[in-house]
Formats: C-alpha cells, sequence, structure tokens
C-alpha cells in the first residue's frame, strides 16, 4: 500500500514538473520571438530613417517575399512605417502574453510547491532545503525543478 503510494507521488510530481517546464518553455519561446521581432523592429527604423532623408522620387529596392522589387521612396516609405506600426503592436501583444504567461507560471509553481533550483554552478543542494518550503495550504513535500 505504501508502495502505491510512493509511486503515485513520484508520477504526481514528474507530472507536475513536466508542467511548469513546459510553461518555461512557453515563456521563453515569446521572449524568444519578442526578441526577433525588436531586431526587426531596430532595422525596419533603421531603413525608414534612411529612406526619410532621400527625395521621394529616387528609386529604391525592397525583398518581397524572395523577391526585389523596384519602387520609389514615395511608394515604400508608407509601407514600411505600417509595418514599424504592425511590429509594434504586435510587441505589445506578446510583452501582454508574456505577462500572463509567467502570472500562470509562477500561481502554478506556488499552488504545487514547486521551486527552482540554482543553475550555472551554484550549489543547488545548500539551498534545496531552503526552496522546498511547502506552503501550509499543499500539505506535499513540494518539488524541486
Amino acid at each position: 500500500m505504501a508502495s502505491k503510494r510512493s509511486e503515485s507521488d513520484s508520477q504526481a510530481e514528474e507530472e507536475v514538473v513536466q508542467r511548469y517546464q513546459q510553461l518555461r518553455q512557453e515563456c521563453q519561446a515569446m521572449f524568444s520571438r519578442m526578441t526577433e521581432l525588436e531586431n526587426e523592429l531596430h532595422e525596419h527604423e533603421l531603413v525608414a530613417e534612411t529612406l526619410s532623408q532621400l527625395n521621394g522620387d529616387r528609386r529604391c529596392h525592397r525583398l518581397v517575399g524572395g523577391a526585389l522589387i523596384e519602387r520609389t521612396v514615395a511608394d515604400t516609405l508608407p509601407e514600411l512605417e505600417g509595418n514599424i506600426k504592425g511590429i509594434k503592436e504586435a510587441l505589445e501583444q506578446l510583452k501582454k502574453m508574456l505577462e500572463n504567461k509567467q502570472a500562470a507560471m509562477e500561481e502554478y509553481a506556488r499552488k504545487h510547491g514547486v521551486a527552482v533550483a540554482k543553475q550555472h554552478g551554484q550549489d543547488t543542494n545548500a539551498n534545496a532545503s531552503q526552496e522546498t518550503k511547502v506552503s501550509p495550504s499543499t500539505g506535499s513535500k513540494g518539488v524541486l525543478v
């Protein structure tokens, strides 16, 4: 009977750890996408700044879906500014989604007694007893990730 309990407890802990790691990976993916969009935004802003200094009749080239399109600065600049606006909106939405996901991850960790071990050469065993404290409402041992 005791062995069945310990097996079910270990399975439950594994499920908690897997779910927590899944949430953490989702947060990392969102953060990675935000970084990509910030880089794209910076590049678009540099191009827009450069084009705004040029005569509107001047020819410029734009890469669209793998094809180089020749247009005028006057035609290209408004489209570029629209793209900048769209990227900024996407960044704001991703930022809100990331904040919500992080809050959900923290709530999940608090609910299930998950504590994250230190990484990158720091002593995890010394901190393990402090990090696996159980909240009074959980009643379980807590999970160290």
